[in-house]
This record gives structure tokens, C-alpha cells and sequence, in this order.
């Protein structure tokens, strides 16, 4: 597999001789992985002791969908068999003894055959073997749980049937249609083994036949879910292996086209700092030039050159090889990276033209009604504080000498963390850049707003980067896409249960989406900082510090997402979800269920760090108090 520039391995089917059969068996009873690679494109993956085989057969000569290979591999137990008459006794031989081996080891097997329906089919079909006059009459449980979860997971509109065993399925056993049985009906008897079929709609076909790709990562993705749900019944109730979740079933052996992919989105995405790129670097002149307008014209800013070529990071970006990836959550990740750093780089194309806006809104989202009326509802009912004398505030050097110990604090849990404290004179304030937490030289903070400020820097964007830099996953550290919205709204979390969340900074950040909002509405630079200033009490600096950050570049409306993160932490919280997957690394919110997933099937490991506030005895009152009640963005400070 190639990532980028790298050599690609030569694959070398294994023919299916009694001798590759055999050593395939004597690998599965010592519980080793099986990864073999088999004659016309066919694949057998069984990355760990499972009870439960996926198996798709290729047409060879007979007619049918290729597509049905997406639908297995996936999995942590599959077969993609090759097809054609000269295939079929090889074939059920390897079944054979998968099956053999593998329930001797875990005292009982599921094998579920996989299959495409015709063009004009528009139902899912679970097919099993007709029951023997003699035999039990009671269906084993697994065949409920599958068709419910089939009900739950797949697209609506699709009606699923379980048809009429005596009449609908093959004698002794099930099969695809024209294919014989893959196990005789003694074999299964003996090894204590469950036969399904199942027949998908070929729901990711148009009419005319023509295959459609996201349908089909879709249909993928949902029939996976079922499946796992199917297997788990499975495991706890017919076999030896106890999961602890079904979301444990899936594969852990992650392919090397994950690891080059991986590798090339992180480094991408390093090739420059996005934020850094479109924030002014005459702030403080800027300042002046408005002031001296009397607040009436728009200032002129300066950017950094730009470091990068755009077109070529593009060709860059779009050579990097997904297709390879078998892993439908992974690959559903580096698809959603891969798309974010391409808006990233046409918003660097963009910085201050009118393409910025737009491109802005399909990134970070534009402000809905409901968030506004939050923001409304806390200028309106949160009291301005009365300005304290500036003896009350820490200089740059002060800020990078707190910041030090804090950094100090978790590199004793973590010597491997890297991050540094660097005072600029090319930022304005206090932020955190490729794992630096960077202090401008004019920088200032309250005395009692310091540690709100170290635990929102250090202890989430640096903390969370540090313990991405543990997981394999390399794009836990730069972050997965739209990771801002959770990473800012833990960030403020972050600060209230410290004590630090006052009644001035839960009014900028409200400010902040009144801001985005009047600038998605077309409102001037000069409109928005009156209407902070005179009909929301800021003063003119501070009005204007929220304004440039809302029109920076052209217009940015990242600056929604902290108000916005923060509602949906607390929602999060009060559900009563566990809370360790939201330090793990720089993910998003919709990503949560996703690492939940990859935590299950081990591919990521326990953080090594939690933020240091958690500790404190208020702080845990607080989460507590969190937990336990709705609670207003009001009633935060």
C-alpha cells in the first residue's frame, strides 16, 4: 500500500492447498492473527479468537455485485472467498475449518454469509437453514437481535423480512442464490455452529446500476453497527468469549494504509497553522487607526506571508490513499480530515477577499436562533463588573511564570510532553500553537483569572494534545475535524470548575456570538463595535478586541463555537456519559460515539492525563452539581 512516495509491497495470493488450510488451522489454535490474501482479489482477515466468521463469495462466473466486499471487511473475522465452480470445494474446505477450530476453542460459531439482492430488491433478508422435525423449535436469540438491529441501523424506508425457513431457504442449509452451502448440514450439527444468510438491498446502486459511493460507505457503516450487536448476543449467550461490549467485537489489527494515511493527514495539517495565518499581526496599530476615525472606518490589517503553496499542499492532500483503508470508522475519519484541511487551505487562499466568509461558515457553522437567544439571555440578564485598577493584573513575564509551573506540574506525570512557554510580540493576547502556549508581549490577565486561564490553555488544549501524542493515532494530536467546538467549550468548562468563570468573561464570550451573528447578517465593523460598545456596556477596547477577532481574515466565525461547546458539554455531562473519552485527544463532538468504538476494540489506549482541576475537592462539587441537574449558563457565575 502506498501513502505517499512509499514503496508498495508486493501481495501474493496463496493458493488454497490442504497445506494452506492446514497451517491457516494450526495459526487459529494457538489464537494467532490470520491475515492471507487469496486467489482473484479474495481476502481471509481474523485479527483474534472470534466466534463469528463474515463470509462474501465472488460471483467468478455467475452473475452479481463485487460491491459486497465493502460490507465485510470491516469486521475482525472475514472471508472474501473467491468464486467460480473450480472455487467452491476449496472454499468450504477453509470454512471448514475455521469453523472446526475455532469453535473447539470458544465452544460454539456463527457463520453468516453475505450477499448483494437483485436490482429490483428493496428489503433486507435474513435467510436460515430449515429446522428438522426432530430438532429444537426455538430460534436462538441472535436472529431476533440481528433483525432489530437491522430495523434500528439501517436507512429508513427499508422494510426488513425473515423469510418462511421451509419454503425460502436451500435444503440443509443456506446459501446465496446459485452458490452451493458453504457447511453440510452435519458439519454445522457437529460443531455446534449457527448458519445465517444475509441478502442486502443493493440500496447503493442507482437505477441504471451505477454504484454510489457514499451510499455505500453509509450502508457500510450502518450494517456494521448491526452486525457487531448480532455477534455480541451471540458471544454472550452461545459461547465461551465474553465481550464486554459489542462495540469490543470489531477489528483491533489496523492495516498499514491506516498508518501511512495517518501519518500524511498529521503532517499536512502541521505544514501550517491556520489560526496563526489569518490573525492580524498590527492589532495595536489597528487599534489606533480606529480610534483616531473616531470608530467610524473599518482598520486596515496586516497577515503573515503566507509559508505554504496552497496548490501544492492540494496535490499533496488529494494523493494521500484512502482507498485502501478496510476500517469504516477510520476510514470515515480521514475523509472528514481530508476535507477540513482543504477548506483550511482555500480559507488561506482566501484571507481577506469575500470567499473568506463562506468558506468560514462550512467550517465552523453559522449561529442558530436557539444559541443566540442564549447569548442575548446572558447580556441581558448578567451584570457587568466594575473595572479594577490595572495593580490587579499580570504582565507577560508573570503569565509565562505561572504557565511554566503548570507545564512543569504535568511534564512530572509525563516526561515526554514538549510544550513550551514563548512570549511574541506578533499576538495579542494568550494561545495555544503546535502544542506552544504562546504569550503576547502585551499580554494582561487578573490576578484571580490566572489559573481559569492556565487550566483553559494548559490543562485542555495542551493537556488533551499531550495525551493524543500517547494514542497511536497521530491525528489525535493536530486534531480530528471540527474539534474546536468541543476542545473550547471543555476549555471554558475548565475554567468555571476552577472558580475562575466570571461574570466578564461569560459575557465575552456571549459577546462573541452576537458578533458572528450581526457579521453573517452583513453588518459593517464599525456596526458591530457600536453595538457591543453602546447597547451591550463593553468598553470601546474590548469591543473592539471581540470585533476583530469576529472579522480577522475576512470574517471568522470560529468564535461561535465556545458559547456553542460549552452548551453541549453540559448537555453531555447531565446525560450521564463517561467523561474520559473528552481529554483523550483533540476530538470533536461528533466524533465522541466514534472513540467510544476505537477505545472498545482497544485500537486507543486510556489518556495518561487528567486535568489537574478534577482533583480539587470544589471542582468536583462543581462536576457534581453538573451532573446531577439541568443547569443555565446563567447560574455559571
Amino acid at each position: 500500500m502506498t501513502g505517499s512516495g512509499g514503496r508498495t509491497p508486493v501481495r501474493v495470493a496463496e493458493p488454497l492447498s490442504d497445506g494452506f488450510i492446514t497451517a491457516v488451522g494450526e495459526r487459529l489454535a494457538r489464537g494467532q492473527h490470520v491475515r492471507r490474501f487469496l486467489p482473484e482479489k479474495g481476502r481471509l482477515h481474523i485479527d483474534r479468537p472470534l466466534p463469528f466468521l463474515c463470509v462474501f463469495r465472488t460471483p467468478g462466473e455467475r452473475s452479481g455485485d463485487l460491491s459486497g466486499r465493502a460490507m465485510v471487511r470491516g469486521e475482525g473475522s472475514y472471508l472474501i472467498a473467491p468464486g467460480g465452480m473450480e472455487w467452491d470445494e476449496r472454499v468450504s474446505a477453509l470454512v471448514e475449518t475455521v469453523v472446526r477450530t475455532q469453535a473447539d476453542a470458544l465452544g460454539a460459531f456463527l457463520l453468516l454469509e453475505i450477499w448483494i439482492g437483485p436490482p429490483d430488491s428493496q428489503v433486507f433478508r435474513v435467510v436460515t437453514a430449515p429446522q428438522r422435525p426432530d430438532g429444537p423449535h426455538q430460534e436462538p436469540t441472535t436472529i431476533a437481535v440481528l433483525v432489530e438491529a437491522l430495523r434500528q441501523n439501517t436507512q429508513p424506508g427499508v422494510r426488513l423480512t425473515t423469510p418462511d425457513k421451509r419454503a425460502e431457504a436451500q435444503p440443509g442449509i443456506t446459501a446465496p442464490p446459485g452458490f452451493p452451502p458453504l457447511l453440510t448440514t452435519s458439519e454445522v450439527e457437529k460443531q455446534g455452529c449457527l448458519v445465517l444468510g444475509l441478502e442486502i438491498p443493493p440500496l447503493h446502486r442507482s437505477d441504471e446500476g451505477v454504484l454510489l459511493p457514499l451510499v455505500l460507505r453509509r450502508l457500510q457503516a450502518q450494517l456494521s453497527l448491526a452486525l457487531r450487536k448480532a455477534f455480541f448476543d451471540f458471544a454472550r449467550v452461545q459461547s465461551s468469549h465474553q465481550p464486554p461490549h459489542y462495540q469490543a467485537l470489531g477489528r483491533r489489527a489496523v492495516v498499514r494504509a491506516v498508518w501511512d494515511a495517518d501519518r500524511e493527514l498529521a503532517s499536512l495539517d502541521s505544514a501550517f497553522d491556520f489560526l496563526l495565518s489569518v490573525t492580524p499581526v498590527n492589532s495595536e496599530e489597528a487599534w489606533s487607526e480606529f480610534e483616531q476615525s473616531g470608530f467610524e472606518r473599518t482598520p486596515t490589517f496586516h497577515y503573515r506571508l503566507l509559508p505554504i503553496d496552497p496548490d501544492r499542499l492540494k496535490r499533496r492532500l488529494h494523493n494521500i490513499a484512502l482507498q485502501g483503508i478496510e476500517d469504516t470508522t477510520l476510514g470515515h475519519l480521514f475523509r472528514e480530515k481530508r476535507r477540513e484541511l482543504d477548506r483550511q487551505i482555500t480559507l488561506i487562499e482566501d484571507r481577506d477577499t469575500p470567499a473568506f466568509l463562506g468558506g468560514s461558515l462550512s467550517l465552523y457553522g453559522d449561529v442558530s436562533d436557539d444559541l443566540f437567544a442564549e447569548a442575548e439571555c446572558i447580556l441581558r440578564n448578567v451584570s457587568r463588573e466594575p473595572v479594577r485598577e490595572n495593580g490587579d493584573n499580570l504582565d507577560a513575564s508573570a503569565i509565562t511564570e505561572r504557565a511554566q509551573k503548570e507545564i512543569d506540574f504535568y511534564r512530572a506525570q509525563l516526561p515526554s510532553l514538549d510544550a513550551q512557554v514563548q512570549i511574541r510580540s506578533d499576538i495579542p493576547g494568550v494561545m495555544v500553537s503546535g502544542g506552544n502556549l504562546l504569550v503576547g508581549q502585551r499580554a494582561r490577565t487578573a490576578a484571580r483569572r490566572v489559573d481559569a486561564l492556565m487550566h483553559h490553555e494548559i490543562g485542555t488544549h495542551i493537556l488533551t494534545r499531550a495525551n493524543g501524542a500517547a494514542q497511536p493515532l497521530k491525528l489525535l494530536v493536530r486534531g480530528l475535524p471540527n474539534y474546536d467546538e468541543l476542545q473550547e467549550g471543555l476549555a471554558v468548562l475548565a475554567e468555571y470548575l476552577s472558580g475562575g468563570l466570571t461574570k466578564s468573561r461569560l459575557r465575552l464570550l456571549a459577546a462573541r456570538v452576537i458578533a458572528v451573528r450581526c457579521l453573517t447578517r452583513g453588518k459593517t465593523f464599525p456596526d458591530v463595535f457600536h453595538i457591543l460598545h453602546e447597547s451591550h456596556g463593553f468598553t470601546p477596547r474590548t469591543a473592539f478586541n471581540i470585533t476583530m477577532r469576529v472579522f480577522r481574515g475576512g470574517g471568522l466565525t470560529k468564535d461561535a463555537v465556545y458559547l456553542r461547546g460549552l452548551l453541549f458539554v453540559l448537555r453531555y455531562l447531565r446525560a450521564g456519559n463517561d467523561t474520559e473519552a473528552l481529554w483523550i485527544g483533540k476530538v470533536g463532538a461528533e466524533h465522541l460515539p466514534m472513540i467510544e468504538e476505537l477505545r472498545w476494540r482497544e485500537v486507543l489506549h486510556p489518556p495518561p492525563l487528567r486535568p489537574r482541576y478534577l482533583e480539587e475537592p470544589e471542582a468536583s462539587a462543581r462536576f457534581a452539581v453538573l451532573r446531577s441537574r439541568e443547569t443555565r449558563l446563567t447560574e455559571l457565575v
